[in-house]
């Protein structure tokens, strides 16, 4: 049976090894603050490989469903709105991982599950008044909100982004169940905590080829 990568599991393994290797201030070494070096070196590591090879890891995406979109009304002129637009989705997003090609926001859709465009700052206040794509969705995303325009009668969208810290989504909680990281990327993400931030040097197996495969997949089991 295959063992998951929860986030106590993580933990306990680097706590273990911060004992074991008789550091100095490892009694003041607490969980709380190794989960935030677990979240902290996994945007680290999602950010470089999206940066790089721009391919999506679906591990890494999250999904904030049926959220309410608030209708704004366009009668009157709103000094507080920031935004012109005719629907504000009423949660704000967590942070997300912003690379070179994206803001963290990978999609939004409405009810049915059809594909809202993403648009501009620039573009979305003009929707409405647009001759032939009037009746068609827009989203941005700003201030850490989603705005749109469009027609009306929307009232729920879903969002999925990448977001830096995978327990503000929702109620996710990951201490029992599988961290939305790839198997293959644990030990790296181990690695940077142990070197980086603890000064132990760890020897392990490294995929250092600037690909999109996981050359560590085919490394014997010792």
């Amino acid at each position: 049976m295959k063992t998951l990568n929860t986030l106590n599991s993580l933990i306990d393994d680097i706590l273990l090894i911060i004992r074991d290797c008789n550091i100095s201030a490892s009694e003041s070494i607490n969980r709380t603050q190794v989960e935030k070096w677990i979240h902290h070196y996994r945007t680290k590591l999602i950010k470089e490989e999206l940066d790089r090879d721009g391919i999506i890891n679906p591990a890494y995406v999250q999904h904030l469903d049926n959220v309410h979109v608030d209708e704004v009304d366009t009668t009157t002129t709103d000094p507080n709105l920031v935004i012109p637009c005719r629907y504000i989705a009423d949660v704000e997003i967590p942070r997300t991982i912003k690379t070179n090609n994206s803001n963290g926001v990978l999609s939004v859709t409405d009810s049915y599950g059809n594909e809202i465009q993403m648009t501009s700052v620039v573009r979305l206040p003009r929707q409405r008044y647009r001759k032939y794509t009037c009746n068609d969705y827009l989203a941005l995303f700003k201030n850490d909100r989603i705005y749109l325009d469009g027609p009306g009668d929307l009232e729920y969208i879903n969002i999925s982004i990448i977001p830096e810290d995978p327990s503000t989504i929702g109620d996710c909680d990951f201490a029992d169940k599988a961290y939305p990281m790839p198997a293959y990327k644990i030990d790296t993400l181990k690695k940077l905590i142990f070197e980086t931030e603890l000064n132990i040097m760890t020897r392990m197996p490294s995929d250092d080829v600037n690909n999109t495969k996981n050359d560590l997949e085919n490394i014997p089991a010792k």
